[in-house]
């Protein structure tokens, strides 16, 4: 005697009623069902009671994601129901990881000297803003005492 066998079988006390919330014969049910039908066609681990695996595949679960461009394979916990909390937490996430400036960088490819000189490009922008600002912080430091 199985967990599964009173779903099987109804019971003969009070009068069933048909309808869309009572199911008497499951094992139709499940036989009739189109995903687990395609699911058995390909050999995947069903159970007795053909419910299947619980775990997904990843690459299935990849297929059935509509996420793409620079979000996509990030994740943000939603928190007490709050989305737009999350939203803003994945879009700062994008953001801080630079994500659509290398999602840019990446569409072409770049050959070594010319990348080698952007690279420089970039780091002596960056190098020339903190060393002006702390030029500019002395200048300013200079007035006020006199000079």
């Amino acid at each position: 005697m199985d967990i599964f066998d009173e779903l099987k079988e109804p019971k003969n006390e009070a009068p069933a009623k048909k309808n869309a919330s009572t199911v008497f014969d499951i094992d139709e049910l499940i036989a009739n069902s189109p995903d687990l039908q395609q699911g058995q066609m390909f050999g995947l681990n069903y159970d007795k009671y053909a419910f299947g695996n619980t775990v997904k595949h990843p690459r299935d679960v990849a297929k059935e994601l509509n996420v793409t461009g620079v979000a996509a394979g990030r994740t943000v916990d939603v928190k007490y129901g709050n989305v737009s909390a999350a939203l803003s937490q994945l879009t700062k996430l994008v953001r801080v990881e630079k994500i659509p400036q290398m999602k840019q960088q990446q569409k072409r490819h770049l050959r070594p000297a010319l990348l080698h000189d952007l690279k420089h490009r970039q780091w002596w922008r960056s190098n020339f803003l903190l060393r002006f600002s702390n030029l500019l912080t002395e200048i300013l430091d200079a007035k006020r005492r006199g000079y």
